[in-house]
Protein backbone atom coordinates (compact mmCIF):
# COMPACT_ATOMS: atom_id res chain seq x y z
CA UNK A 1 0.00 0.00 0.00
CA UNK A 2 3.04 2.31 -0.05
CA UNK A 3 1.84 5.66 -1.52
CA UNK A 4 -1.60 4.19 -2.32
CA UNK A 5 -2.67 5.83 0.91
CA UNK A 6 0.02 8.48 1.18
CA UNK A 7 -0.62 10.11 -2.20
CA UNK A 8 -4.25 10.98 -1.46
CA UNK A 9 -4.70 11.52 2.29
CA UNK A 10 -6.11 14.89 3.19
CA UNK A 11 -7.06 15.58 6.79
CA UNK A 12 -10.35 17.32 7.48
CA UNK A 13 -11.78 17.90 10.96
CA UNK A 14 -13.01 14.60 12.34
CA UNK A 15 -12.42 12.51 9.24
CA UNK A 16 -9.89 11.23 6.76
CA UNK A 17 -11.03 12.55 3.41
CA UNK A 18 -9.69 10.93 0.29
CA UNK A 19 -9.90 13.18 -2.78
CA UNK A 20 -9.28 12.06 -6.35
CA UNK A 21 -6.08 13.14 -8.05
CA UNK A 22 -7.63 14.20 -11.36
CA UNK A 23 -9.95 17.16 -10.81
CA UNK A 24 -10.91 19.72 -13.38
CA UNK A 25 -11.92 23.24 -12.34
CA UNK A 26 -15.54 22.87 -11.27
CA UNK A 27 -16.89 25.93 -13.10
CA UNK A 28 -15.11 25.08 -16.32
CA UNK A 29 -16.42 21.52 -16.46
CA UNK A 30 -19.98 22.61 -15.64
CA UNK A 31 -19.95 25.20 -18.41
CA UNK A 32 -18.51 22.72 -20.88
CA UNK A 33 -21.22 20.16 -20.26
CA UNK A 34 -24.22 22.40 -19.88
CA UNK A 35 -23.48 25.58 -21.83
CA UNK A 36 -20.79 24.38 -24.25
CA UNK A 37 -18.72 27.47 -23.59
CA UNK A 38 -17.12 29.17 -20.66
CA UNK A 39 -14.79 32.06 -20.12
CA UNK A 40 -14.15 31.81 -16.38
CA UNK A 41 -12.22 29.15 -14.51
CA UNK A 42 -12.45 28.78 -10.77
CA UNK A 43 -9.57 27.12 -8.97
CA UNK A 44 -10.39 25.18 -5.82
CA UNK A 45 -7.82 26.03 -3.15
CA UNK A 46 -7.58 23.23 -0.62
CA UNK A 47 -5.69 24.02 2.59
CA UNK A 48 -2.64 21.93 3.37
CA UNK A 49 -3.48 19.11 5.76
CA UNK A 50 -2.11 18.80 9.23
CA UNK A 51 1.03 16.68 9.03
CA UNK A 52 0.32 13.23 10.37
CA UNK A 53 1.98 9.83 10.49
CA UNK A 54 0.50 7.07 8.36
CA UNK A 55 0.68 3.46 9.60
CA UNK A 56 0.69 0.52 7.24
CA UNK A 57 0.98 -2.55 9.46
CA UNK A 58 0.43 -6.26 8.96
CA UNK A 59 0.39 -9.33 11.16
CA UNK A 60 -0.35 -12.87 9.93
CA UNK A 61 -0.30 -16.20 11.69
CA UNK A 62 3.16 -17.78 11.89
CA UNK A 63 4.81 -14.60 10.59
CA UNK A 64 6.52 -11.63 12.20
CA UNK A 65 4.50 -8.40 12.25
CA UNK A 66 5.87 -5.48 10.27
CA UNK A 67 4.98 -1.81 10.10
CA UNK A 68 5.73 0.92 7.56
CA UNK A 69 5.61 4.51 8.82
CA UNK A 70 5.25 7.43 6.42
CA UNK A 71 3.98 11.02 6.48
CA UNK A 72 0.85 12.24 4.75
CA UNK A 73 1.13 14.68 1.88
CA UNK A 74 -0.95 17.66 0.68
CA UNK A 75 -3.44 16.89 -2.08
CA UNK A 76 -1.73 19.21 -4.54
CA UNK A 77 1.74 18.42 -3.24
CA UNK A 78 4.41 16.97 -5.49
CA UNK A 79 4.97 13.27 -4.76
CA UNK A 80 8.57 12.57 -5.71
CA UNK A 81 9.02 8.83 -6.15
CA UNK A 82 12.72 9.44 -6.69
CA UNK A 83 12.99 10.68 -3.12
CA UNK A 84 10.96 8.21 -1.06
CA UNK A 85 13.21 8.97 1.89
CA UNK A 86 11.47 12.27 2.61
CA UNK A 87 8.20 10.48 3.42
CA UNK A 88 9.64 7.81 5.72
CA UNK A 89 9.54 8.07 9.50
CA UNK A 90 12.76 6.89 11.15
CA UNK A 91 13.90 6.13 14.70
CA UNK A 92 10.40 5.40 15.98
CA UNK A 93 9.70 3.23 19.00
CA UNK A 94 7.29 0.59 17.74
CA UNK A 95 5.95 -2.13 20.03
CA UNK A 96 3.41 -4.92 19.61
CA UNK A 97 1.88 -6.84 22.51
CA UNK A 98 -0.50 -9.78 22.67
CA UNK A 99 -1.31 -9.09 26.32
CA UNK A 100 1.39 -11.48 27.53
CA UNK A 101 4.54 -10.74 25.57
CA UNK A 102 5.73 -7.44 24.10
CA UNK A 103 8.14 -7.13 21.20
CA UNK A 104 9.96 -3.98 20.11
CA UNK A 105 10.18 -3.85 16.34
CA UNK A 106 13.53 -3.12 14.69
CA UNK A 107 13.88 -0.67 11.81
CA UNK A 108 15.12 -2.45 8.68
CA UNK A 109 15.94 -0.86 5.32
CA UNK A 110 15.89 -2.50 1.89
CA UNK A 111 16.84 -1.28 -1.55
CA UNK A 112 13.91 -1.64 -3.93
CA UNK A 113 13.89 -1.39 -7.72
CA UNK A 114 10.67 -0.43 -9.49
CA UNK A 115 11.05 0.03 -13.22
CA UNK A 116 13.92 2.43 -13.75
CA UNK A 117 13.78 3.73 -10.17
CA UNK A 118 15.85 2.46 -7.26
CA UNK A 119 15.09 3.67 -3.76
CA UNK A 120 15.33 2.64 -0.13
CA UNK A 121 12.29 1.63 1.92
CA UNK A 122 12.54 1.29 5.69
CA UNK A 123 10.05 -0.54 7.87
CA UNK A 124 9.86 -2.01 11.37
CA UNK A 125 9.93 -5.78 11.94
CA UNK A 126 9.38 -7.84 15.10
CA UNK A 127 12.38 -9.79 16.34
CA UNK A 128 10.69 -12.47 18.41
CA UNK A 129 6.92 -12.36 17.96
CA UNK A 130 4.89 -14.28 15.42
CA UNK A 131 1.17 -14.01 14.86
CA UNK A 132 -1.37 -16.61 16.00
CA UNK A 133 -4.98 -17.22 15.02
CA UNK A 134 -7.75 -15.79 17.20
CA UNK A 135 -5.38 -13.43 18.98
CA UNK A 136 -5.48 -9.67 19.53
CA UNK A 137 -2.38 -7.52 19.01
CA UNK A 138 -2.00 -3.95 20.26
CA UNK A 139 0.35 -1.63 18.38
CA UNK A 140 1.98 1.46 19.85
CA UNK A 141 4.13 3.90 17.88
CA UNK A 142 6.12 6.78 19.38
CA UNK A 143 7.65 9.04 16.74
CA UNK A 144 8.34 12.73 16.22
CA UNK A 145 6.62 13.65 19.46
CA UNK A 146 3.46 11.75 18.56
CA UNK A 147 1.89 8.60 19.99
CA UNK A 148 -0.22 6.37 17.73
CA UNK A 149 -2.12 3.27 18.83
CA UNK A 150 -4.20 0.60 17.12
CA UNK A 151 -5.52 -2.89 17.78
CA UNK A 152 -5.83 -5.79 15.38
CA UNK A 153 -7.16 -9.34 15.64
CA UNK A 154 -6.08 -12.29 13.53
CA UNK A 155 -9.41 -14.11 13.13
CA UNK A 156 -9.97 -17.81 12.54
CA UNK A 157 -8.83 -19.28 9.24
CA UNK A 158 -11.37 -19.36 6.39
CA UNK A 159 -10.04 -21.71 3.70
CA UNK A 160 -11.10 -22.30 0.12
CA UNK A 161 -12.76 -25.64 -0.53
CA UNK A 162 -11.08 -26.04 -3.90
CA UNK A 163 -9.33 -24.20 -6.70
CA UNK A 164 -9.48 -25.22 -10.36
CA UNK A 165 -9.60 -23.73 -13.85
CA UNK A 166 -11.97 -23.68 -16.80
CA UNK A 167 -11.22 -22.98 -20.49
CA UNK A 168 -11.82 -19.51 -21.88
CA UNK A 169 -15.32 -18.96 -23.27
CA UNK A 170 -13.81 -17.88 -26.56
CA UNK A 171 -12.33 -20.87 -28.40
CA UNK A 172 -10.02 -18.49 -30.29
CA UNK A 173 -8.37 -17.69 -26.94
CA UNK A 174 -7.59 -21.30 -26.11
CA UNK A 175 -4.28 -20.39 -24.44
CA UNK A 176 -6.15 -18.58 -21.66
CA UNK A 177 -8.04 -20.08 -18.72
CA UNK A 178 -10.35 -18.78 -16.01
CA UNK A 179 -9.42 -19.61 -12.42
CA UNK A 180 -12.40 -20.78 -10.36
CA UNK A 181 -12.78 -21.20 -6.58
CA UNK A 182 -15.28 -22.98 -4.37
CA UNK A 183 -15.79 -21.52 -0.90
CA UNK A 184 -18.13 -22.39 1.97
CA UNK A 185 -18.92 -19.46 4.22
CA UNK A 186 -19.44 -20.23 7.95
CA UNK A 187 -23.02 -19.88 9.17
CA UNK A 188 -22.04 -17.10 11.58
CA UNK A 189 -22.71 -13.68 10.06
CA UNK A 190 -19.86 -11.22 9.75
CA UNK A 191 -17.03 -12.92 7.85
CA UNK A 192 -14.67 -10.74 5.82
CA UNK A 193 -12.20 -11.73 3.09
CA UNK A 194 -9.43 -10.00 1.17
CA UNK A 195 -7.64 -12.08 -1.44
CA UNK A 196 -4.61 -11.76 -3.68
CA UNK A 197 -3.31 -13.57 -6.74
CA UNK A 198 0.10 -14.30 -8.20
CA UNK A 199 1.13 -15.57 -11.62
CA UNK A 200 4.36 -17.59 -11.70
CA UNK A 201 7.24 -15.57 -10.21
CA UNK A 202 5.51 -12.21 -10.68
CA UNK A 203 4.57 -10.08 -7.71
CA UNK A 204 1.42 -10.87 -5.75
CA UNK A 205 -1.30 -8.25 -6.19
CA UNK A 206 -4.48 -7.67 -4.17
CA UNK A 207 -7.82 -8.30 -5.85
CA UNK A 208 -10.50 -6.90 -3.54
CA UNK A 209 -12.22 -7.34 -0.18
CA UNK A 210 -15.79 -8.55 0.42
CA UNK A 211 -18.11 -9.63 3.22
CA UNK A 212 -20.80 -12.31 3.56
CA UNK A 213 -23.89 -10.14 3.92
CA UNK A 214 -25.50 -11.66 0.81
CA UNK A 215 -24.37 -15.30 1.16
CA UNK A 216 -23.90 -16.04 4.86
CA UNK A 217 -23.52 -19.79 5.42
CA UNK A 218 -23.70 -20.66 1.72
CA UNK A 219 -21.35 -22.50 -0.61
CA UNK A 220 -20.23 -20.45 -3.59
CA UNK A 221 -18.48 -21.20 -6.85
CA UNK A 222 -17.06 -18.10 -8.52
CA UNK A 223 -14.30 -16.95 -10.89
CA UNK A 224 -11.02 -15.71 -9.43
CA UNK A 225 -9.83 -12.76 -11.45
CA UNK A 226 -6.07 -12.46 -11.89
CA UNK A 227 -5.07 -9.25 -10.14
CA UNK A 228 -2.56 -7.08 -11.96
CA UNK A 229 -0.17 -4.23 -11.39
CA UNK A 230 -2.41 -1.14 -11.51
CA UNK A 231 0.31 0.66 -13.51
CA UNK A 232 0.47 -2.06 -16.17
CA UNK A 233 -0.97 -1.51 -19.65
CA UNK A 234 -4.57 -2.70 -19.83
CA UNK A 235 -5.30 -5.55 -22.25
CA UNK A 236 -9.01 -6.32 -22.49
CA UNK A 237 -8.34 -9.69 -24.13
CA UNK A 238 -6.18 -11.09 -21.32
CA UNK A 239 -7.23 -9.07 -18.26
CA UNK A 240 -8.14 -11.32 -15.33
CA UNK A 241 -7.11 -14.58 -17.02
CA UNK A 242 -4.22 -16.99 -16.54
CA UNK A 243 -2.34 -18.80 -19.29
CA UNK A 244 -1.88 -22.49 -19.84
CA UNK A 245 1.48 -23.45 -18.34
CA UNK A 246 1.09 -20.92 -15.50
CA UNK A 247 1.38 -21.57 -11.80
CA UNK A 248 -1.43 -19.67 -10.11
CA UNK A 249 -1.21 -18.77 -6.42
CA UNK A 250 -4.15 -17.45 -4.41
CA UNK A 251 -3.70 -15.89 -0.99
CA UNK A 252 -7.08 -15.96 0.75
CA UNK A 253 -7.12 -13.96 3.99
CA UNK A 254 -9.78 -13.71 6.67
CA UNK A 255 -9.87 -10.24 8.21
CA UNK A 256 -11.88 -8.29 10.76
CA UNK A 257 -14.52 -5.68 9.99
CA UNK A 258 -12.12 -2.83 10.81
CA UNK A 259 -9.57 -4.10 8.30
CA UNK A 260 -12.31 -4.76 5.74
CA UNK A 261 -13.71 -1.24 6.16
CA UNK A 262 -10.31 0.29 5.50
CA UNK A 263 -9.52 -1.70 2.36
CA UNK A 264 -13.08 -1.54 1.05
CA UNK A 265 -13.22 2.25 1.26
CA UNK A 266 -9.68 2.67 -0.06
CA UNK A 267 -10.33 0.29 -2.99
CA UNK A 268 -13.54 2.15 -3.79
CA UNK A 269 -11.74 5.48 -3.85
CA UNK A 270 -8.84 4.11 -5.90
CA UNK A 271 -11.14 2.58 -8.51
CA UNK A 272 -13.61 5.48 -8.72
CA UNK A 273 -12.91 7.71 -11.68
CA UNK A 274 -14.29 10.96 -13.00
CA UNK A 275 -14.42 14.44 -11.52
CA UNK A 276 -18.05 14.40 -10.38
CA UNK A 277 -18.03 11.52 -7.90
CA UNK A 278 -18.19 12.30 -4.23
CA UNK A 279 -15.07 12.02 -2.09
CA UNK A 280 -14.69 8.87 -0.02
CA UNK A 281 -14.10 8.81 3.71
CA UNK A 282 -11.37 6.23 4.28
CA UNK A 283 -12.01 4.36 7.50
CA UNK A 284 -8.91 4.00 9.66
CA UNK A 285 -8.42 2.05 12.89
CA UNK A 286 -5.43 4.17 14.02
CA UNK A 287 -5.77 6.55 16.95
CA UNK A 288 -3.48 9.59 16.71
CA UNK A 289 -2.74 9.16 13.01
CA UNK A 290 -3.87 7.60 9.74
CA UNK A 291 -3.71 4.17 8.13
CA UNK A 292 -4.31 0.56 9.07
CA UNK A 293 -2.96 -2.00 11.52
CA UNK A 294 -4.52 -5.25 10.31
CA UNK A 295 -4.56 -8.91 11.25
CA UNK A 296 -4.73 -11.51 8.47
CA UNK A 297 -5.50 -15.23 8.72
CA UNK A 298 -3.81 -16.30 5.51
CA UNK A 299 -4.63 -19.43 3.51
CA UNK A 300 -2.56 -20.20 0.39
CA UNK A 301 -3.61 -22.39 -2.53
CA UNK A 302 -1.44 -23.17 -5.55
CA UNK A 303 -2.61 -24.57 -8.87
CA UNK A 304 -0.46 -25.60 -11.82
CA UNK A 305 -2.27 -25.18 -15.15
CA UNK A 306 -1.00 -27.70 -17.73
CA UNK A 307 -0.09 -26.47 -21.21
Amino acid sequence: MLFEYLNQAVKKPGQILMVRSKLLPIAAVSCLLFFYSCTTNITVDLPDPKEQIVIEGYIEQDAAPYVLLTRNSPFFGNIDLNDVEQYLVHDAIVTVTDGIATDTLKETCLTVTAGDRTFTVCFYVAQNMKGALNTRYDLRVEAEGKVLTASAVIPDLLALDSLYYEPHDNTDADSLVQLVAKYTDPDTFGNYIRFYTQRNSESMYPAFAFDDRFFNGETLTFPIQRAEDPDADYDADTYGYFWKGDTAIVKWTAITKATYDFWNTLDYETNSGGPFGSATVIKSNVTGGLGIWGGYAAFYDTLYIPK
